[in-house]
C-alpha cells in the first residue's frame, strides 16, 4: 500500500475530495512515507491513522475514522492467516459514529470480498449452502427479492380467506387475482436485489444496498450498507434487512382493503377497489424501503395510514 491509494479508497470511501486531505497520526503528524503504512508503529491499535479533508482542522475527522491504521495494517498482512479474528477486531472498532461505520463496514466487506466475480464456478465459497439451480449470484438475489414480496401476497390471500361476508370475500378475491396479474408483469419485482437490473435495482452496480432508515426518517442515522454479493456472511446477513412497509401491511393496508371492498361489495357496481393504489403499497417501493435490523421499527406506524379517497373509484365497467 502507499500514502496516494490508501488516501484515495478512504476519500472515495468517505465520499470527499482528495485535494487537500492528508493522512495523518492521532498526534496531527501527516504521513507521506509509504513506507510507515507497513512499520510496527502500525501495529498496536491504540496507533491510527485519520483523514482530515482540505480546509478541515487539526482534529475534525480523528473520531470519525479511529482504528483506521489497524484495518490498513490487517488488510497487508493478517488477514489470510486469521480472517475471523480480523472481523472480529473491526466489529469491536464500531461505534456510534457514521463515518467511522462506514469505512469499518465497508473495508470489512471489502476483505472478503469476491463481489467482482458471478458465477458459482468462480466464487464456490459464496455458494455454500445455496441452491445447486442457482449459477450466477444475481440469479440467487433475484429469488431473493422475489420470495419477498411472494410472501407479501400469501399474507394477503390469508387476510382474505378469513373474510366471512361472502359478497366482499368475492371482491377480496378479485383483487388477488389482479395483483398476481400485475405481479407477472413486473416479474414480482425480482429486480429489486439485481445489480445488473439498472431499472429496479435498490443497490449500485457492484451490490451495495444502503440502508433507507426508520420508516419515518429521510435516512440512516448510521449509514448502513451492506453488500451481500462480496461474501457468503453478507449473503446470509443481508436476510436480516427487511423491506418495511412505510404504511404497514397488516395493520392498516389490508384493513383498507376490506374495507374497500366492503365499500364496492354495497356500491351495486357502481364501484371498484384501487388495485394499483393497493398493489403499490404493498408490493412496490411507493411504500417499501430497504432497512437494516437498527432501523426496523417494529412499533406502530400510526403517523402513516391509507388514504381513504384513494382506495375505490368509479367503475371502469
Amino acid at each position: 500500500a502507499s500514502v496516494a491509494s490508501v488516501l484515495k479508497a478512504a476519500c472515495s470511501k468517505l465520499k470527499i475530495s482528495e485535494i487537500g486531505a492528508t493522512l495523518r497520526t492521532l498526534d496531527n503528524t501527516i504521513i507521506d512515507n509509504d513506507d510507515y503504512l507497513l512499520s510496527d508503529d502500525l501495529k498496536s491499535p491504540n496507533n491510527n491513522i485519520v483523514v482530515v479533508p482540505g480546509g478541515d482542522d487539526d482534529s475534525t475527522t480523528a473520531d470519525l475514522l479511529n482504528n483506521l491504521a489497524v484495518i490498513v495494517h490487517k488488510l497487508e498482512g493478517h488477514y489470510q492467516n486469521n480472517p475471523k479474528e480480523v472481523h472480529r477486531q473491526m466489529d469491536k472498532r464500531r461505534d456510534l459514529s457514521a463515518h467511522n461505520n462506514i469505512v469499518v463496514g465497508g473495508i470489512q466487506q471489502a476483505l472478503a470480498s469476491t463481489a467482482h466475480h458471478t458465477h458459482r464456478h468462480h466464487d464456490p465459497k459464496w455458494f455454500e449452502g445455496v441452491k445447486p439451480r442457482f449459477k450466477t449470484k444475481e440469479k440467487f438475489m433475484r429469488d431473493r427479492a422475489r420470495s419477498r414480496i411472494v410472501g407479501y401476497l400469501s399474507v394477503a390471500k390469508t387476510y382474505v380467506k378469513e373474510c366471512k361476508v361472502e359478497a366482499t370475500k368475492k371482491v377480496l378475491e378479485s383483487a388477488i387475482e389482479k395483483f398476481i396479474d400485475k405481479l407477472r408483469e413486473v416479474d414480482y419485482n425480482e429486480g429489486y436485489f439485481d445489480r445488473t437490473n439498472s431499472t429496479s435495482r435498490l443497490c449500485d452496480d457492484k451490490g451495495n444496498f444502503f440502508c433507507a432508515g426508520a420508516y419515518d426518517k429521510d435516512c440512516c442515522k448510521h449509514k448502513g450498507v451492506i453488500n451481500p454479493y462480496s461474501a457468503a456472511r453478507y449473503r446470509i446477513k443481508f436476510s436480516s434487512w427487511n423491506l418495511d412497509h412505510v404504511i404497514e401491511k397488516s395493520r392498516s393496508i389490508l384493513p383498507s382493503l376490506l374495507t374497500a371492498s366492503e365499500k364496492v361489495a354495497g356500491s351495486n357496481g357502481k364501484l371498484e377497489v384501487n388495485v394499483d393504489y393497493f398493489f403499490g403499497l404493498l408490493f412496490t417501493t411507493e411504500n417499501l424501503k430497504l432497512v437494516e435490523p437498527e432501523c426496523h421499527d417494529k412499533t406502530e406506524h400510526s403517523d402513516r395510514q391509507c388514504n381513504d379517497d384513494k382506495t375505490v373509484r368509479k367503475s371502469r365497467r
